[in-house]
């Protein structure tokens, strides 16, 4: 029972798979120089005709392990490996490595957060979907830049269309708090 349970688990594990491949290779090979030595070829040329006859050996074992499944996942590996003994060869250079990286990656962070706040959340009123923008003009051009103050004043006062209304002047006006004045823009 112990024999069944070593020779399932070798053909299971990759060693074990690599074994059989070898073996079965090995066979295929023996197989093929007696019948080259049969058909009269001397045993030292009916080898490297067999092996000729075969193929590549090397091509033929990476094909094979491809077919295995999850090679991707053994490169990836072998991979992460090399790397990390790259990296404790050589920590200086490690180092120099991993601060660009968090430099980089905190910088793209911090403008992402920017950009994000700024140009696609909604913006924080009650129902943003549902604001609009009034402009005021001459029929040929807009004139974004002014509407007159009677026009503000009439909509904020009584208005039942809008719920609130927000102007906008791109030159200052004085502004006063505890009877002090400045000039302020807004």
């Amino acid at each position: 029972m112990m024999a069944w349970w070593r020779s399932t688990m070798n053909r299971i594990t990759r060693r074990g798979r690599e074994r059989d491949l070898d073996r079965e290779i090995r066979a295929h090979l023996d197989l093929e120089t007696e019948e080259q030595a049969a058909a009269g070829i001397p045993l030292g040329e009916a080898s490297y005709a067999a092996r000729r006859a075969f193929g590549n050996v090397i091509r033929f074992k990476e094909a094979t392990r491809d077919m295995w499944g999850w090679r991707s996942v053994e490169i990836l590996v072998q991979d992460v490996r090399y790397a990390l003994r790259m990296m404790r060869r050589s920590p200086g250079f490690t180092t120099v490595a991993v601060l660009s990286l968090a430099l980089g990656i905190g910088a793209n962070t911090a403008i992402f957060s920017v950009t994000d706040a700024l140009f696609w959340k909604l913006l924080p009123v009650k129902d943003p979907r549902q604001l609009v923008q009034i402009v005021a003009g001459n029929g040929k051009e807009r004139q974004a830049h002014w509407l007159p103050d009677e026009i503000f004043r009439q909509g904020h006062g009584e208005s039942q269309v809008f719920s609130g209304i927000l102007t906008k002047v791109d030159h200052g006006l004085s502004f006063s708090v505890d009877d002090r004045t400045e000039w302020v823009m807004v």
